[in-house]
């Protein structure tokens, strides 16, 4: 879910982050540069540089859908995940907040 998210928000080589939530954590910013050799390793470095571009959280604890072996949908309408999206201002996000825990990350 957390790369649909982010390649939603891209054309080009987009990578999701999980983010650690604790009161202290690299900010996204951080996390993307940190990967920046795996993440240029793995496109057999197509591209030179690595930034983050949004941070969003997906709020756990939430509601199962039941699985729906056939064409009908038994959760229709029933309220499932929640996101919230930090866009570009997430990136830069304070380490000591939890705040966004997944980073959307471009290679360019």
């Amino acid at each position: 879910m957390a790369q649909s998210y982010c390649a939603r928000g891209r054309i080009g080589w987009v990578f999701a982050l999980r983010r650690n939530c604790p009161k202290v954590g690299k900010s996204c910013k951080a996390l993307c540069a940190g990967a920046k050799n795996k993440i240029l390793a793995s496109i057999r470095k197509q591209k030179k540089r690595v930034s983050c571009f949004d941070a969003f959280l997906i709020v756990k604890g939430h509601s199962k859908l039941r699985d729906n072996p056939s064409n009908s949908q038994p959760d229709a309408g029933k309220l499932n995940l929640r996101t919230y999206g930090y866009g570009l201002p997430g990136c830069t996000y304070p380490g000591r907040s939890c705040g966004p825990n997944y980073c959307c990350c471009w290679a360019f």
